[in-house]
């Protein structure tokens, strides 16, 4: 008879946790991915002008299509459904890429602003003044609008870095605007 010593608590709750892991990686649902993309692949091959087999050959190319199809239906697998839904969701995020400013604009701007930051608060004060009333009050105000809670207060006093403030601000207002209300 051999000795077989008692395992400690680490030891119990180590063993426990190796178990658990193996359980889990036993029962982890396949993943379809792979004939997904397979899939994706030959139906670019389907619609490839210069493709050697499919090229000019309907027939091939339906053929092709019901054996992916017979293959899907074995595997239990469905192919996502692009709806109304799906690609309002999908299609504005490609659209409105331009989030930020690009790093030289905004380092202009920044400079720009740091600027006139230096000349103190009542010089700033001034020169919005009389921007505001080189360009129209109507106008000056609209871009100040435009422009945004994220408009830096110096920037009031610079044309250049108000302008590009604002028609970001009226951008990221289109991609707020064109996102879907789902």
């Amino acid at each position: 008879m051999t000795y077989v010593p008692e395992l400690t608590h680490a030891q119990t709750e180590a063993l426990r946790a190796q178990a658990e892991l193996l359980t889990a990686q036993r029962h982890a649902p396949p993943s379809n991915d792979g004939l997904l993309q397979t899939v994706a692949l030959v139906r670019q091959r389907h619609l490839d002008p210069k493709d050697e087999y499919y090229a000019g050959h309907p027939d091939r190319v339906a053929a092709s299509e019901m054996q992916m199809q017979a293959t899907l239906i074995r595997a239990g697998v469905t192919e996502p459904v692009v709806t109304a839904q799906s690609l309002a969701v999908e299609q504005p995020a490609g659209h409105w890429t331009m989030s930020e400013l690009h790093p030289a604009v905004a380092a202009m701007i920044t400079e720009r602003v740091a600027a006139l930051d230096k000349l103190g608060e009542r010089e700033v004060t001034e020169r919005a003044k009389a921007l505001r009333t080189q360009i129209g009050a109507a106008d000056y105000d609209a871009m100040v609008a435009a422009a945004g809670p994220l408009l830096p207060p110096a920037a009031t006093a610079d044309l250049y870095a108000l302008k590009l403030h604002a028609a970001h601000g009226r951008y990221r207002s289109a991609a707020d605007a064109s996102k879907p209300k789902i």
